[in-house]
């Protein structure tokens, strides 16, 4: 029997008016928060989002070159600059329908996640759950910035909640909506990839029906694989890895093993490959497989300071608050920005450094923290409970595409990198107020 079609009660189709109405409030105020400082809302990626944005809409290609001729642009997804220059073809400079769309995405969640979370967990559940990923502090504070976390986030909530319908009820339409989803996602950040390979491993039923999944999931990542290999001669989806391998881990674990700071590290490291003629090349693709093979290198000559270096991202990945970014939308200087730490990219030295300076940061911290802290408990308990209700696929989908974002964005050690984990944790959260035990529909 499929129970998503069952005799519901309004408390199951749509989340109290209270819920709604805070949530409504909260990214209104976000929204006149931007329109009163917007050049908050301009990041060190908007500038080539836009870029690419700009060339999209007048130049009809996909390049951050300024003037022709254009370069294929091999980094960056296409996705995320589409979604701008659908919103900026007017006029590049106005943000502010961007940033409208991105408010309206945060509240939209609430709607996606509603019916799905009540399944689960009841009208507790799902209040719990929505208040984890809606009011999540860094989250929230990215819906304003020209950054890929908003349209990501809402695009893999919606990809996530269809999937639980599918394991649930084995609905073709339900698989179908959240394979394009996923398709979409994967086109907006690289780690969508990854997270629909789990969607459809955990999915898994018969061959035939599977490979079909397969087709339509991955049918848009391929697509744009063979749209780079046409214009470069190299089937790559993007060249992001080797560059981030080698900026982030290979030079910090360097850093942390010499006691260098990490600009001095990525010197060393530059002026070696220069000599080495791992530079001479000017197609990225080949400068990736330059920058990768390097950081191998590297990794594998500092064994111990990369492993630390990991710990430290995964540390902060799950635990960092997002002090800089509050201080930086409220335009306040933050104190470590001048620490000569070597690992204080990963470290949290920023952090502890604006702690020195405001004390009043203290509380922000502590309260983010038990936020956090509770979260990860519940969402823990939530996996417990949906074992002992028989639910393994689901258990085996949450906390593998939870596991799979924390393995690979443990490199980068960025809070932000969280974000596309809410929704799996919000899941389990919402599925702790459930019963232990599946009730008998005799």
């Amino acid at each position: 029997m499929n129970v998503f079609r069952s005799p519901v009660t309004s408390d199951a189709r749509r989340p109290p008016l209270w819920l709604t109405v805070s949530i409504v409030a909260v990214y209104t105020s976000l929204f006149f928060f931007f329109l009163k400082n917007p050049k908050n809302s301009i990041q060190a990626d908007s500038g080539l989002y836009l870029k690419l944005a700009y060339n999209l809409t007048h130049h009809h290609t996909f390049s951050s070159s300024d003037t022709p001729p254009f370069v294929p642009e091999l980094y960056r997804l296409p996705a995320y600059p589409f979604f701008l220059a659908a919103l900026t073809a007017t006029s590049p400079s106005a943000i502010a329908p961007v940033v409208a769309i991105q408010c309206l995405l945060g509240v939209i969640l609430v709607f996606f996640i509603w019916p799905v979370f009540y399944r689960y967990g009841g009208r507790r559940g799902a209040v719990w759950g929505a208040i984890f990923l809606c009011f999540d502090w860094v989250a929230f504070w990215h819906q304003d910035l020209i950054l890929t976390e908003a349209l990501f986030t809402a695009m893999l909530t919606g990809a996530v909640c269809v999937s639980i319908r599918y394991l649930e009820s084995s609905d073709r339409r339900h698989a179908f909506v959240a394979a394009f989803g996923y398709g979409i996602a994967a086109l907006i950040k690289p780690i969508g990839v990854l997270l629909a390979v789990i969607f459809l491993v955990s999915t898994f039923r018969r061959w035939k029906s599977t490979l079909l999944l397969v087709i339509l999931t991955l049918f848009l990542p391929a697509s744009w694989v063979v749209r780079n290999w046409i214009l470069t001669g190299h089937p790559v989806y993007t060249i992001q890895g080797g560059q981030l391998l080698f900026e982030c881990q290979a030079v910090c674990a360097l850093a942390m093993d010499t006691g260098l700071t990490r600009p001095q590290a990525l010197g060393i490291l530059l002026e070696e490959m220069r000599k080495e003629g791992a530079l001479s090349s000017r197609d990225p693709v080949i400068q990736s497989l330059a920058y990768q093979k390097k950081a191998i290198q590297i990794m594998k000559l500092h064994p111990l300071a990369t492993l630390r270096y990991n710990m430290l991202g995964v540390v902060r990945l799950l635990a960092g608050t997002g002090l800089e970014l509050i201080l930086d939308q409220l335009e306040i200087k933050r104190a470590g920005d001048a620490l000569p730490t070597s690992e204080l990219v990963i470290s949290g030295g920023g952090t502890l450094g604006s702690l020195k300076t405001y004390p009043a940061l203290w509380l922000v911290q502590a309260t983010y923290t038990l936020f956090l802290a509770g979260g990860y408990c519940l969402f823990g308990f939530g996996i417990w409970k949906l074992a002992r209700r028989g639910k393994v696929r689901l258990c085996f989908f949450l906390i593998v595409s939870a596991g799979v974002i924390v393995a690979v964005s443990a490199h980068q050690g960025f809070y932000r990198l969280r974000i596309p984990m809410l929704p799996f944790l919000a899941a389990g959260i919402a599925a702790c107020f459930g019963p232990s035990r599946e009730k008998n529909p005799a």
